[in-house]
């Protein structure tokens, strides 16, 4: 019987669930263009309203993975693992992540994106890096990543086209904020990478998509569920995003902090550093390296005895990055024209930075963009002196404005300051992890 999308539409909307090939053949009409583009966003409607369950979520995500190429990596090799953010501010875990897996022998060919809205993207941060090419081809990516151990490549848009047709329909038909729709675009892609071990890492706060955790634990189970019932091996952590991950927001800023991390040049209990070991030990303990204590003093040993950072070395050599940036990161990357310091007004502890409002700022200053064809500066960004539960004092700079003027100062210094507040007592700082 011909597929019919009135029908399939009207099923939906009338709360009842599809068949597996009827979704199949749903994706498989969308990208060839047979399937008007109106009649898909019917249907995402009409999925916001009555949801999908369990096995249509399953069978939309497997038919968006292999709705384009699907990457099979050698078994010969190291264990190949990839990981995944629903997205941050100052979240610059996988320029740490990529290099110190690979340091503890697995390996990470890892597809991302550029930024959209108040989150960074991880290929406009590397992209800041003088002559780092992330448009490569199959052929090279694979290359770069079984020598180095670890390559980040630009999203192949020859990997799951429906997502990519379905995102950008979600994205202006308001129908992005739907439990299934996140679950299933974010494991296609996972899943038409290759990796057999995959640690899906779920932002909570206001700087987050997922705004509490109950909300983002019920994430986390579908996309497990999803993973395990199309035979990969899928975890997740839970950490908090009220306030900026790192101390860095701004691409040339934040890879000058990543790299400071992988010269492990920053104490135990920073947050990027914390979150970038505590993945890279999980991933190694769902490869069978051992337990997670013992994963964990692993990761330890090669950010402090230097081998996460010559994987990082090689792989921006490898990638045609400029090698000095390791070593002169302040010479080598990008600087904005001016920089303006925030400064408490009281003495206290600082109870909030609002990350939201972070984020969205650096956007604003020229750091993210709010549609697809807006130019990014490099330069511009925020570097946080003080993290909430800290001592600060009136004067003391609570974090530096890196501006080209592409705001005025006047309101960069106004929504700034608006994104901490002191308090005369000590606040209840929630842990990184959730």
């Amino acid at each position: 019987m011909a597929f019919d999308p009135i029908e399939f539409i009207e099923t939906k909307k009338d709360g009842m669930k599809h068949r597996p090939k009827e979704i199949q053949e749903f994706i498989r009409l969308l990208v060839s263009g047979d399937l008007p583009e109106y009649q898909a966003a019917a249907w995402l409607m009409a999925v916001i309203f009555n949801g999908l369950a369990f096995s249509e979520t399953l069978a939309l995500t497997q038919a968006m993975a292999t709705s384009g190429k699907v990457y099979k990596w050698d078994t010969d090799g190291p264990p190949v693992v990839d990981k995944h953010s629903t997205g941050g501010v100052g979240d610059t875990v996988t320029l740490v992540v990529a290099p110190l897996v690979a340091a503890m022998g697995m390996r990470m060919g890892k597809h991302s994106g550029r930024g959209l809205g108040h989150t960074g993207g991880t290929i406009d941060k590397l992209e800041s890096i003088p002559g780092f090419r992330t448009s490569l081809t199959e052929k090279e990516f694979r290359k770069i990543v079984n020598r180095v151990g670890c390559g980040v490549a630009g999203q192949d848009k020859s990997m799951t086209p429906a997502d990519g047709i379905l995102y950008s329909l979600r994205d202006v038909t308001s129908t992005v904020d739907q439990e299934a729709l996140i679950a299933s675009s974010i494991m296609s892609k996972k899943l038409a990478g290759g990796a057999m071990h995959i640690l899906l890492e779920v932002k909570v706060g206001s700087g987050a998509f997922m705004k509490d955790p109950e909300s983002a634990r019920s994430l986390s189970k579908l996309m497990i569920r999803l993973g395990m019932a199309s035979g990969r091996n899928v975890r997740t952590v839970l950490s908090s995003m009220s306030s900026p991950l790192g101390r860095a927001v701004g691409n040339a800023l934040e890879v000058r902090e990543a790299i400071k991390v992988l010269k492990n040049d920053t104490p135990d209990d920073d947050p990027l550093k914390r979150i970038a070991i505590e993945i890279a030990a999980r991933l190694a303990s769902m490869c069978g390296f051992g337990k997670i204590h013992q994963t964990r003093s692993r990761a330890r040993s090669c950010l402090a005895g230097g081998a996460a950072l010559s994987r990082f070395r090689d792989m921006v050599s490898a990638q045609g990055g400029d090698e000095a940036v390791i070593d002169q990161p302040e010479k080598i990357l990008p600087h904005a024209g001016k920089i303006l310091e925030i400064p408490s007004t009281s003495n206290g502890f600082l109870k909030t930075c609002n990350a939201l409002i972070i984020g969205e700022l650096v956007r604003d200053l020229g750091g993210g963009r709010k549609s697809k064809n807006d130019v990014i500066d490099s330069s511009v960004g925020i570097l946080i002196h003080s993290r909430p539960g800290m001592k600060v004092g009136s004067g003391d700079v609570l974090c530096e404005i890196h501006t080209n003027g592409r705001i005025s100062n006047s309101e960069a210094v106004q929504r700034a300051e608006s994104a901490f507040k002191v308090v005369s007592r000590k606040p209840e700082i929630p842990d990184l992890f959730i």
